[in-house]
């Protein structure tokens, strides 16, 4: 209810310069407390109630579509941005020990979604043995790697900020990477292991004769089809997130050698590579453990 004046500073150099404020625009203002005015200077446009309206038409069509389970996919993903925003990059602040971290982050959010979203059964007993199986091959890799091509973690120029960035100790870029490639790769793990998982509980519910050996073949079937496509999902996950660097990279490097040998586009192949790796034996590993698992007890009977 109060009426300020502010000051909105276009500059025609820049071409991507916030277009001029209209009437009924939300602003953001902040006030200029270095000069002697001490004005009130616009900032961004308010940008964030349209994504919060489509995160509710996201959240109906999980509740339409999923009904309890959609509830359920809502709590998780709850948990999961809490447990990202409010431990792990405080950690990550702290300069604490990313490593430690970003593991017990991705064992968290494995073991309550799994337990949320399926509860305590053999699925997602089954799912979470080789969803950390997965986990483990893709850091295990990560770090052996980062080790052999001499990652040192400095990508951009805001390495140099977010390295200086705790004034009590340094944070280690390297183990960044670490974060970075696990914590991006956990949900397509995830995905593969519930997948196969489910697929193979139900097999055997409607197929009690099936035995041991033929769910594991079941399971490698399936995964095969799955395999190509979650691949490509984590790629071009991590082109997309990184196109504009990329793309600079690309204008500005005279040979492919030396593209390829960049720090920054290592990394993004790296992540790649040990995501989609750790995505290949998650189902070799998932299939065994249900194979096991599901013909060690009588299942239950086919829902009619």
């Amino acid at each position: 209810g109060t009426v300020l004046t502010a000051t909105q500073q276009i500059d025609s150099v820049y071409p991507a310069e916030l277009k001029e404020v209209e009437i009924g625009d939300k602003v953001l203002l902040y006030e200029d407390t270095e000069s002697e005015t001490r004005g009130w200077i616009m900032g961004e446009y308010v940008r964030f109630d349209p994504l919060l309206i489509l995160a509710v038409l996201f959240g109906v069509g999980l509740l339409i579509f999923g009904r309890m389970k959609g509830i359920n996919t809502i709590v998780s993903l709850a948990f999961t941005f809490l447990a990202v925003f409010l431990v792990f990059i405080p950690a990550v602040m702290s300069a604490q020990n990313i490593y430690f971290w970003s593991i017990l982050t991705c064992i968290f959010i494995t073991v309550m979604t799994l337990l949320i979203i399926n509860g305590a059964d053999r699925k997602s007993f089954a799912a979470g043995i080789g969803c950390f199986s997965g986990m483990a091959v893709s850091g295990l890799l990560t770090v052996v790697m980062a080790s052999i091509i001499r990652l040192t973690g400095w990508l951009e120029e805001d390495s140099i900020n977010l390295y200086m960035l705790n004034p009590h100790g340094h944070i280690d870029l390297k183990a960044i990477i670490f974060a970075s490639i696990i914590i991006g790769a956990i949900g397509a793990i995830m995905d593969v292991a519930m997948s196969v998982s489910s697929a193979l509980y139900e097999l055997k519910v409607n197929l009690p004769n099936a035995s041991a050996k033929d769910l594991y073949r079941s399971g490698i079937t399936i995964g095969r089809d799955m395999m190509g496509t979650m691949a490509n999902t984590l790629v071009l996950a991590y082109i997309g997130s990184s196109l504009s660097m990329t793309l600079l990279m690309i204008a500005y490097t005279s040979s492919l050698t030396g593209l390829l040998n960049r720090e920054a586009i290592v990394v993004e192949i790296l992540n790649a590579l040990a995501g989609s790796i750790g995505i290949l034996l998650t189902i070799p590993l998932t299939s065994f453990v249900c194979s096991v698992l599901y013909t060690r007890k009588k299942m239950p009977a086919a829902a009619r």
